[in-house]
């Protein structure tokens, strides 16, 4: 699920890896495919507490639109699938 505030989007995901420049997540809800996000696109306290957090857990960060759209973590809403959910 995500929700959009401002120029953030809130993506529920898996953590898989931390490095110092950037995370790598599942993207989607299968674990077959993973995405490294840019810590320079997080929320700034949510990139604070990446180091906190347990890897393999589900966890909420929040990305810039732009690449959260780019790395495909936003549901396309025009798909069938994704119509259904909302209703």
């Amino acid at each position: 699920m995500t929700v959009t505030t401002d120029d953030y989007v809130t993506v529920t995901t898996v953590l898989r890896m931390v490095r110092d420049a950037a995370i790598l997540v599942d993207r989607g809800r299968n674990d077959r495919e993973r995405v490294w996000i840019p810590r320079s696109v997080l929320f700034g306290p949510d990139d604070r507490r990446i180091e906190s957090q347990a890897i393999d857990a589900e966890f909420k960060v929040r990305v810039r639109r732009w690449k959260a759209d780019e790395l495909g973590l936003v549901p396309d809403k025009n798909t069938p699938a994704q119509r259904n959910l909302e209703l």
